[in-house]
């Protein structure tokens, strides 16, 4: 455990690599004219903010990044594509929106991750294009609770379809349900109206998350790893914010959660889930050898 704090205590230092003025000319040129502000943090400053945001659980981890193969889904401006990149992955990014993906290119030039990024335009309710068994790793960051509930299942039954056994599903960022305010539009108790009320108000215009289980219901089989490694999530958060209440005490919730199958990810504003795909149980009969599902939901 010492080397693995240690590593994250390194990390620290690390710095992004130098930005290309003339791609970063270009990206800014191209922010202004599709209506982002070049000088916002989730705008010109996103790549920099997800250094010094997801980086840290990327870091933290079981898994090894570099020559790994890995999927963001609703890449946006890119830039969580970008800092899996710039850690060894081989990304390939998708996005509903042609002009995300776009900016999203300009983006990963500013960084020379042009290279070790392939930005898809994919169509809303289209298939993920790539074949089967693709990926090591799924990055869903903020992107889940935009979807259309009723298609939630089947693009997660997607991802588990593209994603190799024994490979992670990854959450973060992403509203949660449970919680009184709406954490993206700061809309209070939206999460707790049925949706129903959409349909007899619409000019409500109510914003909500999702929860856990609308996740893992859909992924029969996975495991949460955060539930028997909380730790994980809790270091990479200290290390985001020095804000963050005391590791010890969060710790010791997480004890306390684990025997009703609750991760503490599960009940953070911002959802976090590591969910491992099962691997399948390999057998021999008369010298042999034959694969068979998995009998328990256990990694």
């Amino acid at each position: 455990m010492g080397a693995k704090v240690g590593a994250t205590a390194a990390s620290r230092d690390r710095r992004l690599p130098p930005v290309d003025g003339e791609a970063d000319v270009r990206f800014r040129g191209l922010l202004g004219v599709h209506g982002f502000d070049p000088e916002e943090q989730f705008g010109g400053r996103y790549v920099e903010w997800e250094w010094q945001h997801s980086r840290y659980l990327f870091e933290s981890l079981p898994t090894r990044l570099d020559g790994s193969s890995a999927l963001e889904l609703g890449c946006h401006l890119g830039a969580t594509a970008i800092v899996l990149a710039l850690l060894g992955a081989d990304v390939t990014a998708v996005d509903v929106d042609p002009i995300c993906v776009r900016l999203a290119q300009a983006n990963a030039a500013r960084y020379g991750a042009a290279r070790r990024v392939r930005f898809v335009h994919a169509a809303q309710g289209a298939p993920l294009p790539a074949p089967s068994r693709s990926f090591d790793l799924v990055v869903c960051n903020s992107v889940l609770e935009y979807v259309r509930p009723a298609a939630l299942p089947l693009l997660l039954s997607d991802i588990d379809r593209v994603l190799r056994p024994g490979g992670l599903v990854v959450v973060f960022g992403t509203s949660n349900r449970l919680w009184p305010r709406e954490r993206h539009s700061g809309q209070w108790l939206s999460n707790y109206v049925p949706r129903a009320a959409d349909r007899l108000w619409p000019k409500w215009r109510l914003r909500r998350g999702i929860s856990a289980w609308q996740v893992t219901a859909a992924l029969p089989g996975y495991r949460d790893l955060l539930l028997d490694l909380p730790s994980l999530l809790l270091q990479a958060r200290r290390q985001m914010s020095p804000r963050v209440a005391p590791v010890c005490l969060l710790d010791l919730a997480a004890r306390v959660l684990r025997p009703l199958g609750i991760s503490i990810g599960m009940l953070f504003p911002t959802l976090t889930l590591l969910l491992r795909k099962p691997q399948p149980l390999v057998s021999r009969i008369g010298g042999t050898a034959t694969t068979t599902a998995p009998r328990s939901t256990q990694a």
